[in-house]
């Protein structure tokens, strides 16, 4: 990679570190033509435009370097298009753009076509979409047939399309793992109680069976269901162990498919569950 000063630059007032500079190899290699000054000069524009801090500018830096790359006028002229799009204030994309910094790099066209897709494949309004596009800015980032098998996971379930409104997290579950995870919280919760948790699909479906299996062993008193999809810095202050160890102890295996299914089964059919049940395909795609 050429331009050695650029790096230094991004490394000294930027915060990147080697590692970053690497993972970013192919963004950075858009900018390399850039000067200090071009560089400071948009920096500022976008801390003074969007409305961030020096650390909310660095913070998006690094996760999409071509920022740098983009002419003032362009960015000014797609925040306007996201705003009218949308409805959306200038705090809203602001926040909008701190969530999912490459927005800015979006075909407009290919965001009116993720849009109508939405409004498609879940019957949604304008207004409802963008309501859910406030709250997860990444379901422009997300490809439609991964929210095709999500949605077709869903209905498997008994999750009404209208959740997506207020829950659109949905689709930041791995492809393929809503199933695994609702049958594993299903058994830790005695019930589908914990449908009314909005967060209750986010945790990976590895960390959590791992977290129930720990809990069990270890006797504690009671098992509460926000023990099992808490944060991980929470867990830890609360059981001093981290969730990686425990997924080393107790991995997803074809062993515990098969404990899930039977447990699952027995406390389905005592509170009126839904018949589900786990597949050898379900453990390959849950990989």
């Amino acid at each position: 990679m050429e331009n050695k000063e650029l790096i230094t630059l991004l490394k000294e007032r930027f915060g990147f570190t080697d590692k970053e500079v690497e993972s970013k190899r192919d963004e950075i290699l858009r900018i390399l033509y850039l000067n200090k000054d071009i560089i400071a000069r948009k920096a500022q524009f976008y801390m003074q435009e969007f409305n961030l801090s020096k650390d909310e500018f660095i913070k998006i830096l690094k996760v999409s370097p071509s920022l740098l790359a983009y002419k003032e006028d362009s960015a000014k002229a797609k925040k306007e298009f996201y705003m009218q799009e949308f409805n959306l204030s200038k705090e809203e994309f602001g926040k909008m753009l701190k969530a999912l910094p490459t927005l800015l790099g979006l075909n407009e066209d290919s965001v009116k076509a993720k849009k109508e897709f939405y409004m498609q494949e879940f019957n949604l309004s304008k207004e409802e979409f963008a309501k859910m596009l406030k709250i997860s800015p990444a379901l422009l980032s997300y490809k439609e047939n991964s929210v095709k098998s999500k949605h077709k996971a869903m209905k498997e379930l008994g999750i009404d399309d209208r959740e997506v409104i207020k829950n659109p997290a949905f689709f930041t579950a791995p492809e393929n793992s809503l199933k695994v995870k609702y049958m594993i919280l299903y058994i830790a919760s005695n019930s589908d109680s914990f449908m009314e948790r909005i967060n209750w699909q986010m945790t990976s479906h590895k960390k959590t069976w791992a977290r129930l299996s720990w809990i069990r062993e270890i006797g504690y008193e009671k098992i509460k269901f926000g023990d099992i999809i808490d944060r991980e810095k929470n867990f830890i202050k609360k059981f001093k162990i981290d969730s990686g160890r425990l997924m080393e102890k107790f991995p997803f295996t074809k062993e515990a498919v098969s404990q899930i299914n039977a447990e699952y089964e027995e406390i389905a059919k005592r509170t009126g569950g839904l018949e589900l049940k786990l597949s050898k395909n379900d453990f390959e795609r849950g990989k």
